[in-house]
């Protein structure tokens, strides 16, 4: 008698190739109850980390849903140099992984437009990761408008300078 002409995946495989992407914390809690075994296990854990950390407030991140960025939460209110600033995010290491840094002013923008600016309570003046021969930019957002609707460019400064940091990835 002739087999069938298809490959078994299993149960566990099914499920996570059908979940893998999605957005949805109760899917991988789900899962994680279905399949306590499954060589997915760990991935999945670290995706409803990753997943629950954008859904609540409390947390030391938040996604903004527009950029997809993820954004530390800065209520801690730290100031540092621009190497003081390069060097906390590239060691910055929340939601399961090493994969912080410093945001640039296209970045620093977004938060303008978007709830996190007033969920994190954020103004004053944030360093950017540019830099030119004047010295290193920040995005100051008592300054948005001048910005915005003239085109007036974020200041550079010395990398001495402290300014507020605050990571994304």
């Amino acid at each position: 008698t002739p087999q069938p002409s298809y490959t078994e995946i299993s149960a566990d495989k099914q499920m996570w190739e059908l979940i893998e992407f999605s957005k949805d914390p109760t899917e991988f809690e789900s899962f994680l109850r279905t399949f306590p075994n499954s060589q997915f296990v760990p991935i999945a854990r670290l995706k409803l980390k990753r997943l629950k950390g954008s859904y609540q407030k409390d947390v030391k991140w938040v996604t903004d849903k527009s950029t997809g960025l993820n954004w530390e939460n800065i209520s801690s209110g730290k100031k540092l140099t621009w190497a003081g600033a390069i060097s906390y995010c590239k060691n910055f290491i929340l939601g399961g992984g090493p994969y912080w840094r410093l945001p640039n002013l296209g970045e620093l923008a977004t938060l303008s437009d978007s709830n996190i600016k007033e969920l994190f309570k954020i103004n004053g003046k944030y360093w950017s990761s540019k830099t030119d021969a004047s010295g290193a930019r920040y995005y100051d957002y008592s300054n948005d408008k001048l910005y915005k609707e003239f085109g007036i460019p974020p200041m550079a400064i010395a990398k001495t300078n402290y300014k507020s940091v605050i990571c994304v990835n």
